[in-house]
């Protein structure tokens, strides 16, 4: 991300020096709170410009988003920051995605800087300069990876300095209005759910025993990609005749340190309640959405308005409460309400991606399960394995394990996504044997097969490696997984220039490190569901449990270093 200040020398002839001094360092200050927030990463101030990494040191999972997210959030923090009305701020910011390779730090104090190369730092630099003040342009991979999750105005090809053809460009408008990653990752329809005929009628077995009044809970657990998101869209799509309530909860990776977050979201989009509303409108607003939960009370309605930080301008019986008694008083009514819903009609309440929730969240969702044992009420849960639920020892409780889709569904899950479209049989035994039945690989690496140009060209008998690189909505969660392994990332990359499996004594001798930091380096990987372990400790094997964790692995190593291997 290159985000630069508009018009400063403009400001640099009218101000003091020292008040312009002041002034860059407040808008520094703000930029730099933002981009820590999301995980960025400073790398360069330049002048009134900052070059921002998102995905280094450390690679994340939704590094594009993070970009974006910060970078709209930078135009409003600039935009309030002025020395009076005649000096206001403005900016342009310009985000792209790619890969780069990673050097030194060079230089000292305030120019030192971590290198780069690679035409991605460019690229983000020349989208800013097209930029209109106060606005956001992203590349057309940056919007790839963020489609859904963002209106957009398609800016068209641009002629940029330096880049010989021209490249798309988007304005980024706000947030979209769609309320999941997987609405936001299917902007058409998803296709039918394949393999999963046990796991459907599960589901739909404890949602009979809920309505009749034996409240239950469902946890959904498996890896990334796996189905767990289509899952729960196939059964609520069952339920759309039903006399049912159904309400939803979304854990984010960019607000876990945000108290109740996914709950102030449902609030605020479900009362229809906008950024521009008054304050009148935003309390008439909740006053309509508590009605329909039963309450008229408003002493209720001050406390959901101070939760979404509406002022109320009026006292009422929490505001003397300290903040852990306000906290509780507030969980309290949370759950009070919720559970006198049930009273009307059946409640649904999913709650996806547990293992993003923060600790308030989780502790309201601790106390409904604890309040709600003989109401009409289905709670359901989404998380990956590394998140380890407090509720599975409850008998209400079922836990429901996605595992890989079988050889079957896995074909024809390449027919779904391919439309029909006959792939040569070599194509899609290689995405077979690639995506090891994980439903999102199979889906991505499909689409990139049928977007390579060099389809034409490829037949059953066919030589040569020309399968496509891995899709650029896959790199990140695939990086990133690598990247929380730590040291154990480049006994990856060794193993993975090896192959798909390996030997532990081949790889001992390829590596210059003790055999006991190896084998921790090994057993992390395996408890991180990367690799699998075979055989006794005298003939012991590790294979990659997906062909594309090796792939990422592999291409992560700088090409210095895979000659070394070789």
């Amino acid at each position: 991300m290159f985000c630069d200040l508009v018009d400063s020398t403009d400001l640099s002839v009218r101000i003091d020096p020292e008040d312009l001094s002041d002034l860059f360092r407040q808008y520094q200050l703000a930029c730099e709170q933002v981009v820590g927030r999301y995980n960025g990463y400073v790398a360069r101030y330049s002048g009134d410009g900052l070059l921002v990494y998102f995905g280094y040191p450390r690679a994340t999972e939704h590094g594009a988003e993070s970009a974006v997210r910060a970078g709209l959030e930078i135009v409003g923090a600039v935009r309030r920051l002025r020395l009076d009305p005649q000096y206001a701020l403005h900016t342009r910011i310009g985000i792209a995605s790619g890969e780069v390779v990673v050097g030194d730090v060079v230089g000292d104090g305030p120019s030192r800087e971590t290198m780069v190369v690679g035409a991605t730092p460019n690229l983000a630099a020349r989208l800013q300069e097209i930029c209109a003040p106060d606005t956001v342009v992203i590349s057309g991979h940056t919007h790839d990876l963020v489609r859904g999750l963002f209106d957009y105005s398609d800016l068209g090809y641009r002629q940029l300095k330096g880049f010989e053809k021209p490249v798309p460009a988007y304005a980024v408008i706000g947030e979209s209005a769609v309320q999941s990653r997987f609405e936001a990752a299917h902007f058409q329809s998803p296709g039918a759910l394949l393999g999963r005929v046990q796991e459907q009628q599960l589901l739909q077995d404890i949602w009979q025993q809920a309505r009749s009044g034996a409240r239950q809970v469902a946890m959904v657990c498996g890896e990334e990609g796996i189905g767990k998101s289509h899952l729960l869209e196939n059964f609520l799509d069952s339920l759309a005749t039903a006399q049912v309530e159904v309400m939803r909860l979304y854990g984010a990776p960019h607000a876990r340190g945000n108290v109740l977050h996914p709950v102030i979201s449902n609030w605020r989009r479900q009362s229809g309640i906008e950024t521009s509303d008054s304050t009148r409108v935003k309390i008439a607003k909740l006053q309509r959405r508590l009605a329909r939960f039963g309450s008229s009370d408003p002493d209720d309605l001050a406390v959901i308005a101070t939760l979404l930080s509406i002022p109320t301008g009026e006292h009422f019986a929490g505001s003397k409460l300290g903040p852990a008694a306000l906290k509780s008083h507030t969980l309290d009514l949370l759950v009070s309400l919720l559970t006198r819903r049930c009273l009307s009609r059946p409640l649904v309440l999913v709650i996806e991606d547990l293992h993003w929730l923060d600790a308030s969240s989780l502790e309201l969702l601790d106390l409904l399960i604890r309040k709600s044992p003989q109401l009409p009420m289905l709670i359901i849960g989404t998380y990956r394995p590394q998140f380890i639920p407090r509720w599975p020892d409850q008998a209400e409780v079922t836990v429901i394990e996605l595992g890989y889709l079988n050889m079957e569904s896995a074909r024809d899950l390449i027919a779904q996504v391919s439309k029909g479209e006959a792939l040569p049989e070599r194509i899609v035994a290689d995405i077979l044997d690639k995506t090891d039945g994980v439903p999102l690989f199979i889906e991505e690496l499909t689409r990139a097969m049928l977007e390579n140009p060099a389809l034409s060209d490829w037949t059953d008998t066919g030589d040569g490696d020309t399968f496509p690189a891995i899709p650029g909505t896959l790199q990140d969660s695939l990086d990133s997984r690598l990247d929380r392994l730590g040291a154990a990332k480049e006994i990856a990359q060794v193993g993975a220039a090896i192959g798909r499996e390996f030997r532990l004594d081949l790889l001992l001798a390829v590596v210059d490190k003790p055999a006991e930091l190896v084998e921790e380096a090994l057993q992390k990987l395996v408890s991180a569901q990367l690799m699998t372990r075979r055989g006794a400790k005298g003939h012991r094997r590790y294979v990659f449990k997906h062909a594309l964790i090796q792939e990422t692995a592999y291409g992560s190593m700088l090409h210095s270093t895979r000659r070394k291997l070789h």
